[in-house]
């Protein structure tokens, strides 16, 4: 059951979501134009994709590509709550952002595609200190 839910939009696109759960929950999630980071702040999230499962711990991100994905939310504390929050990218989006400046490496040349579906992050004070400027 969500206990709360709160989303930024940009361009009409969900860019920011942080969701807590009372937990457990089964929520499957369909992203067939976008990549997204995950980051689990409490629980724990199975994330299940048509080819592999990642388990994601609090304090850990993931980031995912375009695919189909379910996730099994479930608490790690005595409040038996799960709490995250993702940041979704689409590509409409990031032109748009950066029609004037495209930086290089989201030039459309064409690499070998990724084997894994969804690859855990390693979580530094960098990417931490992001986390929390969201959260604020």
């Amino acid at each position: 059951m969500f206990l709360d839910h709160q989303r930024l939009d940009l361009f009409d696109k969900m860019l920011f979501e942080k969701a807590l759960i009372r937990p457990p929950m089964r929520r499957p999630l369909a992203m067939p134009n976008e990549a997204c980071l995950l980051y689990i702040i409490k629980g724990v999230n199975e994330v299940i994709s048509p080819t592999e499962t990642e388990l994601v711990n609090e304090t850990q991100a993931l980031m995912m590509k375009c695919d189909n994905y379910f996730f099994e939310m479930k608490s790690a504390d005595k409040a038996n709550t799960y709490q995250a929050i993702a940041v979704h990218f689409y590509p409409e989006v990031l032109k748009k952002v950066f029609e004037n400046d495209f930086p290089a490496f989201l030039k459309a040349e064409q690499q070998e595609p990724a084997i894994s579906a969804m690859i855990k992050l390693k979580v530094d004070r960098v990417l931490e200190r992001y986390v929390g400027s969201i959260l604020v």
